[in-house]
């Protein structure tokens, strides 16, 4: 009888596989990984592929020698955040750009290349919400920079963030198609999720689509053709009006929106679901604004 001792249960031969596999995993150099993910899997599954293009050109500029990604050590990766740190990067991009080459690592492993396992914590991050008051969106709107016509773009961008709290891409890409003006729904094809959403248009928004309907092309467009960028003319229009201040880009119109519900006093599970927001977690960045308005309507209640 052979002894029971000497056999593998299927788990342990599933480990040994694992192991002569991973035996022959083949080496790569860090430049020439950093390519293969964004061509092979950045620019399929990720819309924004362009912004983890830029985490890459950072990273392939810091590590000129073009190293085996698996001969980078922790040392060698906090050498890395503490570069970035000297030139004033924020907390927030360091985290994104850790972020990126720990994605990149693991996907590497998985298509069998030699590839360490990243374990450098991330820094807490402030998450202080910058948003328009009422006051400053009338501001904004009024602005006389909105009434020219190759601002006309900008302007369309703005009221529909404002009244969606649509993401910047996503306004960017809306096209005609996408929207009914009839059931005053908006569809979106694919979203940050990966799933296929709707988003509610409310009165004001629907009049203003309705004065600019076309049959096709994009919504927010410049002489017909796709708007790429809208951060530098959003810039200019802020700061002519006085109203920057440290955080405000784009995405503050989407915070400004949420602000907005809160504020009206919608409860965040809703405010979840009008932005989209796959956790509550995400939401709860709004509950301090909630808050204040209990306090301040408390205190009117006086006598």
């Amino acid at each position: 009888m052979k002894n029971s001792a000497n056999r593998m249960t299927p788990d342990q031969q599933q480990i040994i596989l694992a192991l002569l596999s991973r035996s022959a995993a083949k080496s790569i150099g860090l430049v020439e990984g950093i390519k293969s993910y964004i061509k092979n899997h950045s620019q399929i599954y990720n819309r924004d592929w362009k912004r983890e293009q830029q985490h890459a050109d950072r990273i392939s500029a810091f590590f000129q020698d073009n190293p085996f990604c698996h001969e980078i050590s922790e040392e060698r990766i906090n050498s890395l955040i503490a570069s970035e740190i000297a030139a004033g990067i924020s907390k927030t991009t360091i985290n994104r750009r850790r972020a990126f080459l720990k994605a990149r690592f693991n996907k590497l492993f998985e298509w069998n290349y030699n590839a360490p396992k990243i374990r450098t914590k991330l820094f807490k991050e402030d998450r202080k919400t910058v948003f328009f008051s009422d006051d400053q969106v009338r501001k904004l709107l009024k602005s006389r920079l909105l009434t020219l016509k190759r601002y006309s773009h900008l302007k369309a961008f703005i009221i529909i963030a404002l009244n969606t709290g649509m993401r910047k891409e996503e306004v960017l890409s809306l096209e005609w198609g996408q929207v009914d003006l009839k059931l005053k729904i908006i569809t979106l094809p694919k979203t940050k999720t990966g799933t296929t959403q709707q988003v509610y248009i409310n009165a004001p928004l629907c009049k203003f689509l309705k004065a600019q309907k076309k049959e096709v092309g994009y919504v927010v467009n410049r002489e017909g053709f796709r708007v790429k960028c809208i951060k530098h003319s959003f810039k200019h229009l802020v700061e002519k009006e006085g109203l920057y201040r440290p955080g405000i880009c784009p995405h503050t119109l989407r915070h400004t929106y949420a602000s907005k519900l809160v504020q009206e006093g919608v409860d965040l599970k809703t405010v979840q679901e009008a932005m989209r927001h796959s956790s509550i977690t995400t939401t709860m960045r709004y509950s301090h604004i909630s808050e204040k308005h209990l306090r301040d309507a408390i205190e009117k209640a006086g006598r």
